[in-house]
């Protein structure tokens, strides 16, 4: 266990670009090999995405695990996702599609311990660490994005399933030697079911997870939809495709990462998280009307990381820095949520279209916004009595 006074953040931070660098090659993949090679649906993508997502419904759990078993011991189990990942490309659906659930399963019980490291001193050092942590997620699904397109065309999914796998195996690795000492210990049991009960209380915790689940079904429901729509405006190439997916979109979300920490940690992570869902309305409504470059140029507009900053920074400040894997995992699920509503989304777009489709996406950011505005301004009363 490597632990010397912050400095395990930087291979720490390597080893997320690693971990992204997997999941942006798998996911970019992916919805091109369901659709286009083994002609599936949307509604066959729904799925996936929806079995991709349902393990995180336990992410509460997962996180309490990490947190009273040891995070550092919860991190091993992220490596049974690597031979999942590695045979997804030699199989057909169904297989794709529970091979994708048992990668995401192993992925996500780790997930809540990882990055508990990053924030469990948020309050003393702000949104620094995570800001860093996450800026190297923007530069691996960057990579994976890219790179997909150049794999994929000299060794189909194979080939793409392969890498995949050694990139995830890399990123356990380093996240196991890394973790440092102070934040991976186990704590007390005592905590027991009165946590859960805690987190069902905390209505900073509730306000803000509704609020995600909203927006969150909408932006996946959306995007997953939306890739299909960016590669067939980009003249069905599979290198453009990858640029432009998560290549361009990364690089930029990873520069504009440091900055999003420091709105968040100037106007707050609940106005940072109001201006995202506001910006998202817009950008949504305007990907359903955008067409070829135009549509591309928008694609890239980094508004992701203000978004997860903003919710990961107040989850993690609801709950004491003993309990930080648990927080985490208490957004996952959220998240989670979201995602395997996607399943009941995939109908509708096959029915609508995918511009009609996205336009109900945008109406899910407006709904988000009256939440968690509602929420600021009973808060902010409160404040001023």
């Amino acid at each position: 266990m490597y632990d010397s006074r912050g400095k395990w953040l930087k291979t720490y931070t390597i080893g997320n670009v690693f971990y992204t660098l997997a999941w942006g090659l798998y996911f970019t993949a992916s919805r091109i090999y369901v659709k286009e090679v083994l002609g599936g649906t949307f509604t066959d993508i729904a799925l996936l995405t929806s079995l991709e997502f349902l393990p995180a419904l336990l992410s509460t759990f997962w996180g309490y695990l990490g947190d009273v078993l040891g995070r550092r011991k919860i991190i091993l189990l992220g490596f049974l996702s690597v031979p999942a990942f590695m045979m997804i490309g030699f199989t057909g659906i169904p297989w794709v599609l529970i091979l994708a659930f048992i990668a995401s399963l192993a992925s996500t019980i780790a997930w809540p311990s990882v990055v508990a490291a990053v924030v469990s001193d948020i309050e003393e050092v702000g949104s620094r660490k995570y800001s860093i942590y996450a800026m190297g997620g923007s530069i691996g699904w960057g990579l994976g994005s890219i790179s997909m397109g150049f794999l994929f065309s000299m060794g189909g999914m194979k080939l793409v399933s392969i890498m995949t796998a050694l990139f995830m195996a890399l990123a356990f690795t380093l996240f196991y030697i890394m973790y440092p000492e102070a934040y991976g210990q186990s704590f007390k049991r005592e905590h027991g079911i009165s946590v859960f009960k805690n987190i069902v209380r905390n209505k900073i915790i509730i306000a803000f997870l509704l609020a995600v689940i909203i927006s969150y079904f909408g932006l996946e429901f959306s995007y997953n939809i939306l890739s299909i729509k960016l590669y067939n405006e980009l003249g069905r190439n599979e290198v453009f495709y990858g640029i432009f997916f998560g290549g361009i979109t990364a690089f930029l979300g990873a520069l504009f990462r440091p900055v999003a920490g420091r709105i968040v940690d100037t106007l707050g992570e609940t106005r940072s998280f109001i201006v995202t869902l506001m910006s998202y309305t817009l950008l949504l409504y305007g990907l359903a009307l955008a067409k070829g470059w135009v549509m591309a140029v928008l694609w890239i507009i980094p508004i992701y990381p203000l978004y997860d900053t903003a919710a990961v920074t107040a989850t993690s400040k609801a709950l004491p820095p003993e309990l930080r894997a648990t927080a985490i995992g208490t957004y996952g699920t959220a998240v989670s949520i979201a995602g395997s509503l996607v399943v009941i989304a995939g109908p509708i777009a096959d029915s609508l279209g995918v511009n009609k489709a996205t336009m109900f996406s945008a109406v899910l950011q407006l709904a988000a916004l009256v939440i968690i505005g509602l929420y600021y301004l009973r808060t902010r009363r409160l404040r001023e009595k």
